[in-house]
């Protein structure tokens, strides 16, 4: 009997015309929804270089209800995945292992083992030119990763209203790292103004939002609750971890403000530093802490600490979308036993403005304090790290790399982006 995967596949890409370029969508949550369906109606309108008769074809796949409900709203070709399970192989138990579901425990194995039998076979029937995903590192992304065929996640940028399209992956895992490791430094983008960006972006800062990790949508929130009242789709260990992330969103008000009574108590006290360190909290399920850092939160402030000057003291907050009871508390003790380590509230950049160092395991907020002037030590592996290193590397990330929200707008889409987008041979 053919897979359901393969059936879909060869249905789907049936009325596909002559010349068009085949895009395989991953979207995890109904989230990421709109922004690839901007993206795709923009290639979809062509440009000034592009062939009239060449397109793009595109083929969602996704877990996700409601995000399948609002792809085949807008028109779109559609695979939800089927919830069957599967004996896991020691393939499977590889890609699990290196994916956040897995980590996390998102994601049972042996469901885990269906999705990738029927990715493998939606595939090999599909025979797509392109795969585009979020982040890559869920378990699904991973599949599609394993298959060697052009991959482009997409993730938001640190700075405000603009986001990054990757080859491979983010962050440590994306080709800007490798190809920046290697020592290609591209060329700085002609007629940007960094001074001037640097002025727009410090005056932007003073008027300090949520950062996009921190909000949470009704879509979101829709989404979180089905997963919940669906437990036989998940490992105790995910049950357990989300249980204690409902128990932040109950206590995250009342344990914040305690922390951040505790810090000023301690500078009204007179423990106020000589030298001040910053350490930004990451979010304890980041993927970036968790495959590309020996160091999680914990020990990257006792380590922080134990390399503390004489007279110094570290200020530290958690970062807005950390809702983990368990971390809250962790931090709370640690700031009650360590009179150096000042808990703070609040968003990171009035405490990157008074600190005079920053120390971070590979937050985007080492990235901000390079543009602020402060130095920074990353504890863990960075993107960023690399673009501190060089200025004209921060300069070519700021003017050429990162793209507006409004430019996925643009009808047509801009021919910069349509490059980061689609492999070399389909340009």
């Amino acid at each position: 009997m053919q897979d359901r995967g393969a059936r879909e596949g060869s249905r789907q890409w049936r009325h596909v015309a002559l010349g068009e370029v085949k895009a395989l969508i991953h979207v995890d949550g109904v989230a990421r929804v709109a922004l690839f369906l901007k993206l795709l109606e923009g290639l979809r309108a062509g440009g000034p270089e592009t062939d009239p008769a060449e397109g793009v074809a595109a083929l969602f796949v996704t877990e996700s209800r409601p995000a399948a409900r609002r792809l085949r709203a807008a028109g779109e070709e559609v695979i939800r995945l089927s919830p069957r399970r599967r004996r896991p192989d020691a393939e499977l138990r590889r890609l699990y292992a290196r994916s956040l579901c897995g980590r996390l425990g998102a994601l049972p194995p042996g469901l885990a083992a269906g999705y990738h039998a029927e990715i493998g076979a939606l595939l090999a029937a599909a025979r797509p030119d392109v795969i585009w995903c979020w982040n890559g590192t869920k378990f699904i992304d991973r599949c599609l990763a394993a298959s060697g065929l052009p991959l482009r996640a997409l993730e938001t940028a640190n700075i405000a209203g603009h986001f990054v399209i990757e080859e491979g992956g983010t962050n440590a895992e994306s080709g800007t790292f490798r190809a920046l490791g290697s020592g290609a430094a591209p060329p700085p983008p002609e007629g940007f103004d960094y001074a001037a960006w640097r002025r727009a972006w410090l005056a932007g800062k003073e008027r300090p939002g949520a950062p996009p990790q921190a909000r949470l949508t009704g879509d979101d929130l829709a989404e979180k609750l089905g997963q919940l009242l669906t437990p036989w789709r998940m490992t105790p260990r995910y049950i357990a971890f989300s249980a204690d992330r409902a128990l932040g969103y109950l206590l995250k008000r009342p344990v914040t403000a305690a922390l951040a009574a505790l810090g000023k108590a301690r500078e009204r006290g007179g423990r106020a530093p000589g030298r001040l360190t910053y350490l930004p909290q990451q979010v304890s399920s980041d993927s970036q802490l968790l495959f590309h850092a020996a160091h999680d939160n914990r020990s990257a402030l006792r380590l922080a600490l134990c390399q503390l000057p004489r007279g110094g003291a570290l200020v530290s907050n958690l970062h807005p979308a950390e809702h983990r009871l368990s971390q809250m508390l962790a931090f709370g003790w640690m700031a009650l036993r360590e009179p150096r380590l000042i808990p703070a509230a609040g968003p990171s950049w009035p405490l990157l403005t008074r600190a005079e160092e920053v120390v971070t395991i590979n937050s985007t907020v080492g990235l901000e304090a390079g543009i602020l002037g402060r130095p920074c030590r990353f504890l863990g592996r960075s993107l960023f790290e690399r673009l501190l290193a060089e200025p004209a590397l921060l300069t070519w990330y700021l003017g050429a790399h990162i793209v507006p929200l409004a430019a996925a707008e643009a009808r047509p889409l801009p021919e910069a982006i349509r490059r980061r987008l689609l492999p070399d041979a389909l340009r």
